[in-house]
Order: structure tokens, then sequence, then C-alpha cells
């Protein structure tokens, strides 16, 4: 299956200067040239924020749902792609490297860790390479200035377009930071970082909603109306991928790769491989094997 899908890296140069690691443009994609056959790889960092349309953000094979306001910073790990919805997004990318931020990271309170994304400390395997929220106007407004900014050049617009971005990141901090309010977005990516860096242990839909102070049944149809599918479906998503990565990478028993992936019941873990990988553990091993000593 993966071979019909065409994989598109974008150069940095493509896009902006060493001198000035950034752009903004607005744009169109449309369903015939940003689909599920594609998969988009970049080497900078990209804050996306859809002006009209729907669709999903695909990553892997998860989905984030996209919509009028929806604001997505991706890291350049991410191969994503777009699943649009009718024939297509008007949107503003914002593309960049964090040496264009100089050491303000440095500076800028982040109790929610959101910005961690930009940072050396930044890990794949324990984080999200990306996270999504609704922009508020405030940040729009923001977006279309620097846009406004960026295009007409005026004097000193190198240092404003570079303050605006800074303020612009102190706004998503304080949209996420602040986890009294409980707002759909902040509580949606704790969910779903929490599954990622809990997988292999026992995760319960009850004792997260309790924590988060909302029923289970809120919890999940929120979480599902945000990222477009279930808390139980991702948490088996998680585990599985890391069940296949351990069977590629380890030399590790089958059984102790159910248990490190917290899978309780044998059974019920074949069942599950055989459908997402359409083969047995064993021989997706062997598979891995024989393409290694090609």
């Amino acid at each position: 299956m993966d071979k019909l899908i065409k994989h598109i890296t974008f150069p940095k140069e493509r896009f902006f200067r060493d001198d000035f690691p950034f752009a903004i443009q607005k744009t169109v994609n449309n369903s015939y040239d940003v689909n599920t056959g594609y998969r988009f790889n970049r080497m900078f960092w990209k804050i996306s924020y859809i002006i009209s349309g729907t669709g999903y953000h695909v990553v892997g094979d998860q989905k984030f749902v996209l919509k009028p306001n929806s604001l997505i910073v991706t890291h350049p790990d991410a191969d994503t792609t777009t699943d649009i919805n009718g024939d297509c997004l008007e949107l503003y990318n914002l593309v960049f490297d964090p040496s264009f931020l100089g050491h303000e990271l440095d500076h800028i309170a982040d109790p929610a860790n959101m910005l961690n994304i930009f940072t050396a400390t930044y890990s794949r395997k324990f984080e999200s390479p990306l996270f999504c929220l609704t922009a508020t106007r405030e940040i729009a407004a923001l977006i279309r200035s620097i846009h406004q900014e960026y295009n007409e050049r005026n004097t000193n617009w190198q240092i404003l377009v570079r303050l605006r971005f800074i303020e612009l990141l102190l706004l998503i901090v304080r949209r996420t930071e602040n986890k009294g309010h409980r707002n759909p977005e902040w509580t949606a990516n704790y969910v779903r970082e929490y599954l990622q860096k809990n997988f292999s242990g026992d995760v319960s839909v009850q004792q997260l909603a309790q924590e988060l102070r909302i029923s289970p049944e809120r919890l999940s149809r929120l979480y599902r109306e945000y990222f477009g599918s279930g808390i139980i479906e991702d948490l088996k998503g998680f585990r599985l991928r890391h069940a296949g990565e351990q069977l590629s990478g380890t030399m590790l028993s089958i059984t102790e790769i159910i248990q490190a992936s917290g899978f309780n019941d044998p059974v019920y873990f074949y069942r599950c491989f055989h459908k997402a990988y359409h083969t047995t553990p064993e021989r997706f091993r062997q598979n891995k094997l024989d393409k290694n000593d090609k």
C-alpha cells in the first residue's frame, strides 16, 4: 500500500534563506494536489492556520480534524498530508527554523510544555510531532498582520515580523497553559499526549475523565470530535506501533513485546496485529530481517 503513496520532501531553501529563516504564505490546497496519496516531509517547522474549508490533517494513521480557525504546529519529523472535504482548504503557512527565535524560547514561561517541539529536548518517542488548537481572534489577527508586514516589506520589516512571530508563540502558550479552563483543545491534546507516553500501562478513560473533572462520555466525544478517532482506538494504535517497532528493531521474544506494548491478552494482540499489519508478528519480523539482509 505504501508503494502507492508519493513522498515529497520540501527543503528549507525553497522558502527562506539562512539569514532570515522565516516565510509566510497565504495559499489554497486543493484536493487534487494534496490528498491521502501523498506524504509531505519538510526540513523546517510549520504553523498552519485554516481560513476556510474542512478536512483532516493526517500523520501516519492518525487524523486531526481541520476546520476554520484550526491552528497546527508541525515538527519536521512528521510525514503529513491533508484529507480535504470538498475541493480545497484556504490557509496561511508560516514556515521557519527555530534559529529565527534566537534565545527567546529560553525566556518564555511554558507551563504546558507546548513549545518543546522547537527545542533540542524534543523526543518523537515520547511527544507528538505536532499539536493542534483553535485560534482565538487575536491569534488570527496577528497572523494576518505578520503576512501583511512580510509582503509589504517596509522599513525594519524583518524586526517587526520577528517580534510579531514571538508574540504569536506567546499567545499560543496562553491559549494552552491554563488547565483550569479545560478548553477542548488543551483537553484533547492532554489525553493524546498521555496515551502516547503511557500506552504500555493500564489506561482508563474513566480515570482520565475523573482527573479532568468531566464525564467519560463527554471526554470520549470531545476527543473524537477533535481528532476524528476514539481514545481506545488511538491507544491500541500506539501499542501496535510500538510492537511493530520492537519486532523490527529488537530480538525480544513475542511474549516480551506483547507485555511491553501494553497488551494483557496474547490472543487479542494477535488478532489486532493481524488486522493492522495483515500478517502475524513472526512473519512481520522475518520480512523485516529479510529486507535488511538484502
